[in-house]
Order: structure tokens, then C-alpha cells, then sequence
């Protein structure tokens, strides 16, 4: 028969032509992991074709024999290399471990064997008689059980393979799924040619089409690999790029509708990843993105946002760039979103230390400046009492000598409080743990008191004390120079002579509960208008008094002490009535 005649021919150029492209594929073997099996393939296919043209041509059984043992190499090893080229492609590289592929290369080795080593056993064909139709002979078989299980297992490497493009045909963007397609075509060639062998519907499809069909299934993979790129552009390249960049990755379409984005990016959503896909970004980020605005320039723009969710927020710079086709319409966006939350706190933290640098600069400033004019006055006494004691001293009376040399002990003591009231205040400036307790107020004013007791004396001060202290939490050490710096204070400024108040009072929260003590202390003196009371905290200023200068210090010390104890400073005083000065404490 003339068409057999043709089919034989055609199988044979189908054999050239996989083997041909097996050839190309091995010289692309380096540059994609998947050239490898579908080299294996094309060989497997063109053995399985070229056998079996020639086993068409022969009418003897040894000769037929010969050539099928022959072609049924092809015939067992191409489902196989049919799977393991799917999973290559789509880069399941966990499933082709060296145990499962020597556990499947065996499984179908042992199916070869048994079909060699059927006059053995006649398991796999229990007999077998030529028949002629025309000029062709061929071998008709009664199959055996170990045939029967041979061919499913077959059948089920390559309905796997197949299962697994189709997978990724499904699960891969739609850019990618036409290149997937024309894969998914070649394996349905097969299908359809052996459905029809099965069934022996005519003269033609008693005639083993499965191998031609490979050979096609060779040829339009091979066509993707000429044109179209298949092995340079796979899917699963795409899959890493995504999975492993460390950005959020959204791709939309024209209509602003989420059809990809990568794993970083699922997180901004608090839907389940696969409902977000077809949904239009507006709609799963209300109100933090103005794309409308951004999609007007059809071009690349760069902005900062903020995107807020249930328990995060979170600050991006976003990139936008337009996607078009072949023929440059626009098809879609590509939106990354770069995380700088980190990098703007970070900014955030230099910008307050800046700020902080610039303050401590400014306060070191007059630091100097009010060190050095403080110190400058009790200095000037001493010297210029010691230069007089030393030129005048076999001249003057031994009275008039101690009251000089009194002088100069009272700007040495004086020089003394400076340092010591500066020390402290470096001492609160750097030590941030420091262990609080309750406080035992009235031991603490006592020890104040008696510090002072020389100064007391001096201006005849009186000084009353409540009936008892509530227990508020704090730093002894410090809690007692507060007291000696208020005291003090109320000592030099108030009246003549000076009557000094303490006191205290327990401030409420909102709930009733005692959150906080108030302590103050109040004198007779001459007041304080607005303005100085706003300057009164502020480091080393002085308000220039009649009554004594003072340097400084002592208030800018209590501030920062009582606020290092979560606590808040202040003061209220009325021109001609006389000020309170007072501290809270958190209550025990």
C-alpha cells in the first residue's frame, strides 16, 4: 500500500529530524538545566521511529523481532524523559533527586528487559503471528499480564508529565502561558495518535502513530526553541527573579487589576493570596494610593508612600513603570515598592541626635561662658586678697589680716559649690540606670536642712515644715540636692528676713488613683514676673537679684533631675506676694 509506503518515509525523516534537534538541544546543554532530558528525549524518540520504520519494512519474524527489541528502547525510556524534561522545566528540582530518577531509570530498564526476555518467560506475550496487509508485515501479539502493567506504568510517567505542565500553564502569568501552550500541544499530539492506534480504526491506525507523534511533539518544542526563546525565558526563571527579590513586586493591567505579585508583596494584603488576583489594587489599598494620578505621564515615577495596615505601618518608595506589547500599547503596570521604613527611622533618630548635638553645643556654650564668669568672681576675691595679705601682711593687725583671710575662705567655698553643683549636674546628664526606691522625705529635708544650717543662720531664716510626707519614688542622693538647691534659693530671694514653707500635696489621676506628690516651697520674697519665671529652668541663666547673684546652676540641675525620675518641675509666683517653687514625684 502506497500510504504505508509514505508512512515508513515519514517516520524516517521524523527520525532524522529528532535527531538533529537532540544534537542542537546537547550544544544548548550549559546554558539551560532542560536541554539535557529533551536531548535524551529526542534521541529516545528518533531510536523508537527509526526502529520501528524499519521494522515496518522487514517480513521475516526474526528480523521483525529484531528491530522491535530494537525500537522498544525508544518506547520505554521516552515516557520517562517525557517526566523528567517536566519537571526540569518547571524547575521541580526536589523530585529529581539521584534516588527517585535511579528508582524510575530501573523501573522501566526492568520493562525492557522483560519485553527481551519474553521467549523466556512469555509473560509479556503469550504468542504472536505475522500478519499481512499488502506488502506490510507485521507482528500481531496477545499481550500478557506483564504487558499490560508495563504500558500503564508508561501511560503514567507520561500523564505526569503532562499533569505538570499543565500545572504550570495554569500557575504561570499570562505573558509566559503561550510558550507553556505550544509544549502543552506537542503532548497532546501523542495522546491523540495512540488513542487512535488502541482503537485500530482503519488500515492506517493499525500502524503505530506514537512515535511520528513524538517526533512532532520534538518539533514544536523545537520550533519554541528557534523562535520564541522556550529555554532562555522559562517560567520558573521568572518564579525566582520574584520569589527572591527582596521588594514588594505587584504587576497590574491596564485596568489597574492585580494579575502577579511576588511573596514579599502578599503580605501587604489581608486577603489570602489568591483572592487578591483579578482585584483592582484600589480596592485592597483603599486610600493609600492616588494611581490614577500616577498612571496620567504613562512614564516611570518615583514617590514616596506610606501604607497602613491592620498592626503595621509601613514607609515605601514606589517605582511605576508602564508594560507595553509588541506593537508599544500600554498592557499594564509593573509597582515596586522599596521598604525605607528602616532607613527613615534611622533618618529620623540622626535628625533628633543632630538636633540634640546642636542643643548640647549651644548649652556647652553657655556653659563656658557661665563657668568661667562664675568662677571668675569668687577667683578675682581670693587673688586679690592673697596679693594684699602677702605685700601688707608685717603691716596690717592680726584682726583686719583673719577678716581678709575669711574672705578668701568664703571664695574658695563658694568656688567649691560651683564645681561640686557642676559635677552633679554632668553626673545626671550620664547616668541613665540608676535604682529608685521609696523615699523617706522627711530624713532626706533634714539632711538638707542641716547642710544649711550655716545659711540659715546667716539670714535669719525660719523655715516650716508639714506634719508628715507622703512616699513618693526616686533617688535619694539627688532628691536631697533638690531640696538644698530649693531651700537655698528660698533663703537668698526672699524676704528680710526670709520665711520659708514647705509643703506638699497629692495630685489625682483622672481615675482617683494617687499617680503622683507634689512637694513645694514657698517664701516671702519679691515675686517673679512671667517672663522670668519662663527663664528660671533654663540652663545657666541667672536673674540678676539685689539681694545675691547666684550662678546659674541650681534650677537647670533640679530640672533635669526631676525629669530623669518621670517627674515635671515648676513654679508660681506673683510680684509682691512672693513664689512657689515645687517638684512631683511619681507616688509609691
Amino acid at each position: 500500500m502506497q500510504i504505508v509506503h509514505l508512512y515508513i518515509t515519514a517516520l524516517r525523516i521524523a527520525s532524522l529530524i529528532s535527531l538533529l534537534i537532540a544534537l542542537y538541544s546537547w550544544r544548548q546543554r550549559d546554558n539551560t538545566p532542560a536541554a539535557r532530558p529533551f536531548t535524551l528525549l529526542m534521541l529516545a524518540t528518533s531510536l523508537w521511529a527509526g526502529g520501528y520504520s524499519m521494522e515496518l519494512g522487514l517480513n521475516t519474524i526474526p528480523a521483525i523481532l529484531k528491530w522491535g527489541h530494537i525500537s522498544y528502547v525508544g518506547v520505554v525510556y521516552t515516557p520517562l524523559l517525557w517526566l523528567i524534561f517536566a519537571l526540569q522545566y518547571a524547575d521541580w528540582k526536589e523530585l529529581l533527586t539521584r534516588r527517585n530518577l535511579l528508582l524510575a531509570t530501573t523501573l522501566s530498564t526492568i520493562n525492557l528487559l522483560l519485553k527481551w526476555t519474553n521467549e523466556w518467560h512469555h509473560g509479556y506475550y503469550t504468542s504472536y503471528q505475522i500478519e499481512i496487509e499488502g506488502s506490510i508485515h507485521r507482528l500481531q501479539f496477545t499481550r500478557g499480564a506483564i504487558s499490560w502493567v508495563c504500558i500503564i506504568y508508561s501511560y503514567l510517567l507520561l500523564l505526569l508529565g503532562t499533569l505538570v505542565l499543565a500545572w504550570l500553564f495554569i500557575h504561570s502569568p499570562r505573558p509566559y502561558r503561550n510558550q507553556i501552550s505550544i509544549i502543552l500541544v506537542g503532548a497532546m499530539v501523542p495522546w491523540l495518535a495512540n488513542i487512535v492506534h488502541l482503537y485500530e480504526v482503519d488500515v492506517l491506525s493499525q500502524l503505530d502513530a506514537t512515535p511520528m507523534a513524538f517526533s512532532i511533539t520534538g518539533m514544536l518544542i523545537a520550533w519554541g526553541l528557534f523562535r520564541l526563546r522556550l529555554f532562555d525565558i522559562v517560567p520558573i526563571a521568572r518564579d525566582k527573579v520574584m520569589e527572591n527579590i527582596r521588594d514588594e513586586v505587584i504587576i497590574l493591567d491596564i485596568h489597574s487589576r492585580i494579575i502577579d505579585l511576588n511573596p514579599q508583596a502578599k503580605e501587604l494584603f489581608p486577603k489570602e493570596a489568591y483572592t487578591i488576583i483579578g482585584t483592582p489594587i484600589s480596592q485592597v489599598l483603599s486610600g493609600q494610593l492616588d494611581l490614577p494620578a500616577l498612571y496620567q505621564a504613562e512614564q516611570e515615577t518615583y514617590t514616596p508612600i506610606t501604607i497602613k495596615g491592620a498592626s503595621f505601618q509601613c514607609d515605601y518608595d514606589l517605582y511605576l513603570s508602564p508594560l507595553r506589547d509588541q506593537q508599544k500599547q500600554l498592557s499594564g503596570w509593573l509597582l515596586v515598592l522599596h521598604d525605607v521604613t528602616e532607613r527613615n527611622r534611622a533618618e529620623q533618630v540622626l535628625r533628633q541626635q543632630t538636633l540634640v548635638l546642636e542643643r548640647q553645643n549651644a548649652e556647652l556654650d553657655a556653659f563656658a561662658h557661665t563657668v568661667a564668669h562664675d568662677l571668675k568672681n569668687p577667683l578675682t576675691v581670693m587673688m586679690g586678697f592673697s596679693l594684699w595679705l602677702e605685700k601688707n601682711i608685717t603691716r596690717i593687725p592680726p584682726e583686719r589680716a583673719v577678716k581678709n583671710l575669711s574672705r578668701i575662705s568664703d571664695a574658695g567655698k563658694k568656688m567649691v559649690n560651683i564645681i561640686d553643683e557642676l559635677l552633679l549636674l554632668s553626673n545626671v546628664r550620664s547616668k541613665d540606670d540608676i535604682n529608685t526606691a521609696p523615699l523617706a522625705m522627711a530624713e532626706i529635708v533634714a539632711a538638707a536642712e542641716q547642710r544649711l544650717s550655716n545659711m540659715i543662720t546667716e539670714y535669719q531664716g525660719t523655715i516650716t515644715f508639714p506634719e508628715s510626707w507622703p512616699t513618693a519614688i526616686g533617688y535619694a542622693p539627688w532628691i536631697e540636692e533638690v531640696w538644698v538647691n530649693y531651700i537655698s534659693n528660698a533663703l537668698k530671694y526672699g524676704g528680710t528676713p526670709p520665711q520659708v514653707t514647705l509643703g506638699t500635696t497629692i495630685v489625682d489621676s483622672a481615675d482617683g488613683e494617687v499617680s503622683r506628690c507634689r512637694f513645694w516651697i514657698g517664701d516671702n520674697g519679691a515675686g517673679l514676673t512671667s517672663e522670668q519665671q519662663g527663664q528660671l529652668f533654663a540652663e545657666f541663666t541667672r536673674l540678676e537679684q539685689t539681694r545675691a547673684a547666684g550662678h546659674g546652676l541650681g534650677l537647670s540641675i533640679v530640672k533635669r533631675i526631676i525629669e530623669k525620675l518621670d517627674g515635671q518641675v515648676g513654679v508660681s509666683s506673683e510680684v509682691g506676694v512672693g513664689s512657689e517653687f515645687w517638684f512631683a514625684l511619681p507616688s509609691d
